[in-house]
């Protein structure tokens, strides 16, 4: 059995970025990789990142919020950090594990109407999955 490549998303609150990674992650990641999400706070779910992950036919809005724990931080492959905040907070990690910083804004800071806001919302999530799939097409594919 090969093992997993783990991944760790990582965000101020984990109430929407690193949620909505994870959930994109976990569905066009196949089963070569372990996703993880975590905050440097946590925050419930705003229940708008669950509506845009709705949309593509993903279910996010029964996780729980998840603290940073630095020891599972260390058994990680890869941390990515989704904003300023997290890459600033974020606890060391030893040379094995690569850091990457993808930055988003926070969707939940957005204003406007709510359908500018739920606009926002969708542009995270968009620009996340993109962001994504070029990471994970930087791996080869299982012959399973």
């Amino acid at each position: 059995m090969i093992d997993k490549i783990k991944v760790m998303f990582v965000c101020s609150g984990n109430g929407c970025r690193s949620r909505m990674a994870a959930g994109l992650a976990r569905h066009i990641g196949g089963d070569r990789f372990e996703f993880y999400s975590a905050g440097l706070d946590t925050v419930e779910i705003d229940p708008r990142a669950a509506v845009v992950m709705a949309e593509l036919g993903l279910d996010i809005s029964g996780e729980k919020p998840e603290p940073v724990d630095p020891e599972l931080m260390q058994r990680m492959d890869y941390v990515i950090t989704l904003c300023e905040v997290a890459e600033e907070g974020c606890p060391d990690t030893p040379d094995s594990v690569a850091r990457l910083y993808w930055p988003f804004p926070n969707p939940s800071e957005a204003e406007g109407t709510e359908a500018e806001i739920m606009g926002q919302f969708r542009e995270i999530r968009d620009g996340i999955k993109l962001k994504l799939q070029e990471f994970l097409d930087g791996f080869p594919k299982s012959n399973g």
